[in-house]
């Protein structure tokens, strides 16, 4: 059974004052199945959800597909062999008769061999990843699949597109090898935290940049031996991360792109995640996506053990100070979206924090792919229903910044969740009727399709 965690941290400028100032949290938990053996999780503050700011819809540019760079193998020089000279014999003189002088024999230089210069091997730096079971390149390509379906998705619904920064990269790299050291060695999972619990997390992890996101971003001295310094000037950062734990059957049948993907549609599945993926506050974005193989787990009932492989996709999306955010002529938008050719997840199992708070189990009870409508002012949404392709209904949940348990919606932000999960390779339609600070209302229709059934 593939089991996952996802989690989910905003910061804005402002909470992010309050938080150097030790004056609160803003980290938040995410979509998940079951958590891993006896895992120690901080008391997880609400995600502090950043003000919305009116989208209006963003001068649309199409992304900037991050430079491919190869990894930095360092030049590996040849040792450089001297030219081997012959010694130089010298022409033999016949000695001179009568007068019998001994051949004067020259002193035989030896030949001049150079001085063997030991091969400069530059000093090898530890790779900045775990022992990854997969080449880095293969990583890279993850990264750049999930950079494109996240941009792609976003553009086509009218969200704005995403530049990618460097800044962000490193961070985003930073955390989510911190948390692939500790799956290698340890059964806690620390999610957005790099808090001190044993021996390899904490600044005992080579990758440690601090357990707040905003020390992450803008790294002091005091960080792991392999860690990458940030300097991320922002006025908003974000952070979602999907960790999924999965049999080797499973790896062994899917390929890493296709593993990273389905970790971007779990994250687009679950509510706050959603919100925190697509919102036009966010105009850059890095990625980062790798996975280890766990230590082995005995099955006792069946005297064999089975090996786990757990991967972890980090998306670090902000927006730098004095950057606007992206507008819109639409006044409402929503995802999934008609435009969109891409199909989205049919059930989520889990998200931290819970979108219905302790009402619902949603690892015993799923819920189906959910519709998020964002306005540019306070919205009403009425007279909504969802419908599968064989035009019957669905039951809906309205879930609105008065019915929040996690006090985390804005009143510019709605969702209409299903209440059981979606059928697979299913088209859907969605409408209803939206009112925007008073306004007349307007009606939406709304349509999209599931992907295919996975293999778990």
């Amino acid at each position: 059974m593939k089991t996952s965690k996802s989690s989910l941290s905003i910061l804005s400028l402002a909470v992010s004052a309050l938080l150097l100032a030790g004056c609160g949290g803003g980290s938040g938990g995410g979509a998940s199945s079951t958590p891993v053996k006896n895992p120690v999780n901080p008391k997880q503050e609400q995600p502090s959800t950043p003000k919305q700011e009116q989208p209006s819809t963003p001068k649309q540019e199409q992304p900037s597909t991050p430079k491919q760079e190869q990894p930095s193998t360092p030049k590996q020089e040849q040792p450089s062999t001297p030219k081997q000279e012959q010694p130089s014999t010298p022409k033999q003189e016949q000695p001179s008769t009568p007068k019998q002088e001994q051949p004067s024999t020259p002193k035989q230089e030896q030949p001049s061999t150079p001085k063997q210069e030991q091969p400069s091997t530059p000093k090898q730096e530890q790779p900045s990843t775990p022992k990854q079971e997969q080449p880095s390149d293969i990583s890279k390509q993850a990264n750049l699949s999930v950079y494109n379906q996240l941009n792609l998705r976003r553009q086509a619904c009218g969200f704005g597109g995403l530049l990618p920064n460097q800044e962000l990269e490193k961070a985003a790299s930073n955390h989510a090898n911190y948390l692939l050291y500790m799956g290698q060695h340890s059964d806690v999972y620390q999610g957005h935290s790099e808090y001190k619990v044993d021996s390899y997390s904490g600044i005992d992890n080579p990758y440690y940049t601090g357990n707040q996101l905003s020390e992450r971003v803008q790294t002091g001295s005091n960080i792991g031996k392999k860690a990458l310094a940030v300097n991320y000037n922002y006025r908003q950062v974000g952070e979602d991360i999907s960790a999924f734990y999965i049999p080797h059957t499973y790896f062994e049948s899917q390929n890493d792109i296709n593993i990273a993907l389905d970790s971007l549609n779990g994250l687009l599945a679950a509510p706050y995640h959603l919100a925190s993926m697509v919102s036009p506050n966010f105009t850059e974005v890095g990625i980062s996506y790798g996975r280890i193989k766990r230590p082995g787990v005995k099955d006792y009932g069946h005297n064999f053990t089975f090996q786990i492989y757990q991967s972890v996709l980090e998306v670090m999306l902000g927006r730098a100070m004095g950057t606007p955010s992206h507008k819109s002529n639409s006044s409402v938008l929503n995802y999934p979206c008609s435009e969109m050719s891409y199909t989205t997840e049919y059930e989520l199992t889990n998200e931290s924090p819970n979108p219905f708070g302790d009402k619902r189990d949603l690892e015993k009870e799923p819920i189906g792919q959910p519709i998020y409508i964002l306005g540019n002012g306070s919205i009403r949404v009425s007279n909504y229903k969802m419908v599968d392709a064989a035009n019957q209904p669905l039951s809906l949940l309205k879930l609105t910044s008065t019915n929040d348990p996690q006090k985390i919606l804005k009143d510019n932000q709605v969702f209409l969740i299903p209440l059981k999960p979606l059928q697979p390779d299913q088209m859907y339609t969605v409408t209803y009727d939206v009112s925007v600070n008073g306004a007349k209302a307007t009606h939406k229709v709304v349509t999209f399709k599931t992907m295919p059934k996975k293999l778990m």
